[in-house]
């Protein structure tokens, strides 16, 4: 169990201390599902005929309707009754959980079911590496065959066993194996190079793209169902998820619908009337808490809202968050939020044409008002794309995302800019204490990241582009000057003044890795030596602020510093970037943030005798003159080479 423990994500389980307030039903709402699924989950599973077991159940509806809650208070409710076996909560949050699934499982059942643990000890002990190897395996030789083993020596062991495995947002699972691993050269490269890499021209970004998202998704479902219906797994499985491919497609088809029950949030029940119910409990316990007259705020409010919310329980529990503000004022943060539903109301109905029509249009229109009420929206929006974008690590993979303590050491955030940046946000974001050192920002849902990451729902006033976001990511770098330090293990010694990297972990054994991710779940991994990227160029992007920064700085000092320490992977990154023709260069003459940066490098290089070389792309052996960086330049060849003496 030691060994095994290490490869067990316990945040994924129900009861982890990290889900203490994970979303819950509300007292008295979701009765119906509810009493359905835990019928099913009691079933008997000896005594039935195939036909009738329906050992696999899946739980689908839009986002924002409640999957989660639901399948939160259901795992509570039947690990007291002795019936859950494990649970597993994917999250967008924590990719690092996705490929610890099998494992996790494992344990739970192991600790539910003693009898196996001799088995799964021999398991583990005969084959080391069964961690890393295929989902079909783990599954078989860490919970099937010693299941397997122990009901050979007991065939009436399993009547007393728990019955029920709980999988929640398989949807969010985005991880793909090792063998899947593929790397991809995105519109962008890493030209900044350590001193071990200053021959190399290329530097490719390992990658994780949805479509591997789906494959590992439909891996999971299909393994799952034929066990179920092999009777080879003694137990039901409930799994919940949007009603996204695979799982759409597989459910639907004829060899996924044998053995399961289907569950449509959207279909079969009725989330108006437990949506009414929770805006009513809610508002009282607000009324009351505030000392608000009898009979606030009214049934026709509720009606409002209740169909503005169309089945979406994210859309009532934002108004309920935003109403009960820490401003201390209900009733004006009410009038706001109807004031939202009318306009919106008014503008569906001016749509003539229904295939224009956007079934989100009431909670996107809130999600905008809230963000229009921040003293800068579209700086919060940068904030909140930078805490879902950015993760850090040391392996071929991000290990995870900066704590929100990182996060504002990073951006140099005071608690004044933090109150500026996400004071107006406490009903779409989890903001923890300042100083707190573990945990991160978090969005109360995943919808706010729908809507952030969706042009045409968030408008062009609060979209952020891949580029803007490199810029930003850029920007930060070059103001914390090598300075921004991350420690992970506190025993661990700090690296050398002539690290080379841009950012450190702990001593810097491995490089340290900065990973930025796209609309489409894609990784990079761009900032390890270098402070800028070719990427924040394309698509036209005049990174107007990074030129202003750039502008202000002195070239003199910040060149002279690294040519100190030797950090001439640096020195390459940001000579070769300033010469492109967004900041004005053309090829017999140069912008001036170009000249004045490359002066600076060149001079201090050559002062101190180090090898200036110019590389064979040119039109002459003068280490200005060069055709200049374009949206359409490979990104690959290096323009100089600039290397200390030994």
């Amino acid at each position: 169990m030691s060994i095994l423990r290490q490869y067990v994500a316990a945040d994924a389980m129900y009861d982890a201390d990290i889900r203490f307030d994970a979303p819950r039903c509300t007292e008295g709402t979701r009765k119906a599902v509810q009493e359905d699924f835990m019928t099913w989950a009691q079933l008997p599973i000896l005594d039935l005929a195939l036909e009738q077991l329906r050992l696999l159940l899946w739980m689908t509806g839009a986002a924002g309707t409640g999957k989660s809650a639901i399948f939160q208070t259901i795992a509570e409710k039947a690990d007291k009754q002795n019936l859950l076996a494990a649970s597993f909560f994917f999250s967008y949050k924590y990719p690092a959980r996705d490929g610890m699934l099998i494992p996790t499982l494992t344990y739970q059942i192991a600790v539910k079911i003693p009898a196996i643990q001799e088995y799964l000890g021999i398991a583990i002990t005969s084959d080391p590496f069964i961690f890393s190897k295929a989902l079909e395996k783990q599954l078989d030789v860490l919970i099937i065959e010693p299941l397997t083993r122990v009901l050979e020596k007991d065939p009436s062991a399993a009547v007393g066993w728990p019955k029920l495995i709980i999988i929640d947002g398989l949807d969010e699972c985005k991880s793909l194996p090792p063998s899947h691993l593929r790397q991809r050269v995105p519109g962008s490269r890493n030209l900044g190079l350590a001193d071990d890499e200053a021959h190399s021209t290329e530097k490719i970004a390992s990658t994780i793209d949805d479509s591997g998202g789906e494959q590992r998704q439909l891996e999971i479902i299909t393994l799952l169902h034929r066990a179920l219906v092999t009777r080879r797994l003694p137990f039901r499985v409930a799994l919940a998820s949007r009603p996204d491919m695979p799982m759409r497609g597989f459910f639907s088809s004829d060899s996924g619908s044998t053995c399961t029950r289907k569950i449509d949030l959207n279909i079969t029940y009725k989330p108006g009337d437990d949506i009414r119910l929770f805006l009513r409990s809610s508002f009282e316990r607000i009324r009351a808490k505030h000392d608000v007259e009898l009979g606030w705020p009214g049934e026709e409010v509720v009606e409002t809202l209740v169909n503005n919310a169309s089945g979406q329980f994210v859309y009532a529990d934002t108004v309920i968050k935003f109403v009960d503000g820490p401003s201390c004022e209900p009733t004006s943060n009410l009038k706001v939020i109807m004031e939202i539903a009318q306009n919106t109301a008014t503008s569906q109905k001016l749509t003539t044409d229904p295939s224009a029509a956007n079934p989100y249009a009431p909670l996107d229109d809130m999600y905008a008002a809230i963000f229009n009420r921040c003293p800068a929206p579209k700086e919060s929006a940068m904030a909140i794309h930078l805490f879902l974008r950015i993760s850090i690590g040391i392996n071929s993979l991000p290990d995870r995302a900066m704590s929100a303590n990182e996060f504002n050491t990073f951006l140099q955030y005071r608690s004044s800019d933090v109150a500026r940046v996400f004071g107006k946000l406490h009903s779409l974001v989890s903001v923890p204490l300042i100083g707190d050192s573990k945990k991160g920002y978090n969005l109360h849902h995943k919808s706010l990241q729908d809507f952030l990451y969706s042009p045409r729902r968030c408008g062009l006033d609060l979209h952020i582009s891949l580029q803007a976001l490199l810029e930003r990511i850029s920007i930060q770098l070059l103001r914390s000057s090598g300075t921004f330090h991350i420690r992970d293990d506190p025993e661990a010694q700090p690296c050398t003044p002539n690290c080379p990297y841009v950012l450190h972990i702990d001593g810097c054994v491995e490089p340290p890795r900065l990973w930025v991710e796209d609309e489409s779940g894609i990784l990079y991994d761009l900032f390890t030596s270098n402070h800028t990227d070719i990427g924040i160029l394309q698509n036209g992007y005049q990174a107007t602020m990074l030129q202003t920064v750039l502008d202000s700085m002195d070239a003199d000092s910040w060149t002279l510093e690294r040519v100190t320490r030797k950090q001439n992977g640096q020195l390459n990154s940001v000579y070769n970037f300033v010469h492109n023709t967004t900041f004005g260069c053309r090829w017999f003459r140069c912008g001036d943030i170009c000249s004045r940066w490359r002066r600076a490098i060149r001079q201090e290089c050559l002062r101190k005798n180090w090898k200036v070389s110019p590389f064979s792309y040119r039109i002459s052996q003068s280490p200005v003159h060069h055709p200049p960086i374009t949206e359409r330049s490979d990104g690959f060849t290096l323009r100089a080479w600039l290397m200390p003496p030994p």
